[in-house]
């Protein structure tokens, strides 16, 4: 008997390596419904700078430093805001909040979700952190703010310079999690719109460091109809954030057409003759990753699962991991890119 559990245990074992290994060449195929991961070379080329692109500096991720305290993130990231210039003896993170906008519970959802990030931030020199609602409740025309004291909850009603001042003294803009529609809504209009261009010119000069998770990470891709979360779930919703017809772009601060996925879960698909523009919140991340090649050609999915980040520095983009049992996937071996 302790045979054969020994047996079985082995062949399941050795089905895993078969997958994994399957997932580490970013190919699997096993029909007309199965799913492709593209090595990230596929991605259609964006006119880039090349100036702009070794001092960009992004830090893409499911879940900041929950899984196995960070791994090796925390000092990556570390190493990137000692390169913006930064000189004094703390430093100064944005928190760029609206992906909770109109959300009753997002104080408590900051305590629980956040402040262990801001707390690990700290350790790492980043001291002073501001929180930034372009728009809070979701009302048309209401005022900037700026959260002097986020874990006080203090807050102040903001103009344009005041607020393009607090992202002068940063070297980091966090982007936590939330709802990516609502986000890039906010990010697409004015004064969003001259918020983002003024923050995006220093990420372009290597100034700011962009810090991502779950919804700021994907609307750092190029494309983001990779979600059904909340205001993504019909496409009713969808056209009431991204405009009718749909615009589909996302910041565009990686180079190649890419759909960031993170949060990623394979399996629980339902399949193309279900799918519909009405039920977008029943699709698993693998609908979406099929969807995506199905109807936007050329765009690839990059599945960022629990635990992994997205580097994207001098130059260079790769995928790694910062929890022990990711390692399975070994996903960043065909992630890593020069591009």
């Amino acid at each position: 008997c302790r045979y054969r559990l020994a047996e079985k245990a082995m062949v399941e074992r050795i089905l895993w390596i078969i997958v994994a290994t399957s997932l580490a060449v970013l190919f699997l195929s096993s029909g007309p419904s199965s799913l492709e991961f593209r090595p990230l070379q596929d991605a259609k080329q964006q006119p880039r700078q090349q100036a702009k692109e070794t001092h960009v500096k992004l830090l893409l991720t499911s879940d900041f430093f929950d899984i196995n305290d960070g791994g090796d993130l925390p000092e990556l990231l570390k190493s990137m805001v000692s390169e913006t210039g930064w000189v004094g003896p703390g430093a100064t993170a944005v928190w760029l909040r609206d992906g909770r906008m109109g959300w009753s519970d997002t104080y408590a959802r900051f305590l629980e979700i956040d402040v262990p990030g801001i707390n690990r931030l700290k350790d790492l020199g980043i001291t002073r952190h501001v929180g930034l609602w372009i728009n809070r409740d979701g009302t048309p025309g209401s005022q900037m703010i700026l959260e002097d004291d986020m874990v006080g909850n203090v807050s102040r009603v903001a103009d344009l310079p005041e607020v393009k001042q607090a992202i002068d003294e940063a070297v980091l803009l966090v982007v936590p999690g939330g709802e990516p529609y609502k986000l890039l809504k906010n990010l697409r209009l004015a004064p969003g719109s001259e918020v983002w261009a003024h923050a995006q010119a220093r990420i372009n000069r290597g100034e700011l460091v962009y810090f991502a998770r779950s919804a700021g990470t994907i609307i750092a891709g190029s494309n983001v109809d990779i979600t059904g979360f909340r205001s993504a779930s019909t496409i009713e919703e969808t056209r009431y954030y991204l405009g009718d017809p749909v615009n589909w772009t996302g910041l565009n601060l990686l180079p190649g057409d890419i759909a960031l996925r993170p949060h990623y879960t394979p399996g629980g698909m339902i399949g193309a003759n279900l799918r519909n523009a009405h039920n977008r919140g029943n699709w698993s991340h693998d609908d979406f990753i099929q969807h995506v090649h199905a109807h936007h050609p050329g765009v690839v999915p990059v599945p960022i699962l629990d635990g992994d980040y997205l580097v994207y520095h001098g130059g260079r983009m790769h995928l790694g991991h910062s929890h022990p049992l990711n390692s399975h996937a070994q996903l960043a071996s065909g992630f890593v890119a020069s591009i």
